[in-house]
C-alpha cells in the first residue's frame, strides 16, 4: 500500500517544500496522520498488518461496500486470512472495536 511510503516520504521532504518552508509544524507530518486519520481496507490488502504494527493497531479497520457486488466470492475467506495475520490481541479491534471507537458507539 501507499501509506508507509507516503508517510516516510512526507516526513523526509515536507520542510523543503513550498508549504513546509512557510508553515512550520510542531510535529512530523506522519505524527499528525497517526493522530487524526483512521484507515480502512479490503481483505486483499496484505500489507495492512505490518502497517498497523508500525502506525498503531488502534487506527485500522476492515471495510465493506455491502451490498455492492464488486467483491470476489472469496471475500469472507480473504477477510479471515487477513485477520489471521494480526496478533490475536488486536483482531477484535480491527474487526469492530476501532470502528466503534471512531463513531462513539
Amino acid at each position: 500500500g501507499w501509506i508507509g511510503y507516503w508517510l516516510d516520504r512526507i516526513d523526509a521532504v515536507y520542510s523543503h517544500t513550498f508549504v513546509g518552508t512557510r508553515v512550520p509544524l510542531k510535529m512530523k507530518p506522519s505524527d499528525y496522520f497517526r493522530r487524526q486519520v483512521w484507515i480502512s481496507c479490503d481483505p486483499d490488502e496484505r500489507t495492512i498488518p505490518s502497517l498497523a504494527e508500525r502506525f498503531g493497531y488502534d487506527r485500522f479497520m476492515w471495510a465493506s461496500d455491502f451490498p455492492h457486488a464488486d467483491h470476489t466470492p472469496e471475500y469472507v475467506h480473504d477477510l479471515n486470512q487477513l485477520v489471521d495475520m494480526f496478533p490475536e490481541k488486536h483482531r477484535r479491534a480491527f474487526l469492530g472495536d476501532n470502528a466503534r471507537n471512531l463513531f462513539g458507539i
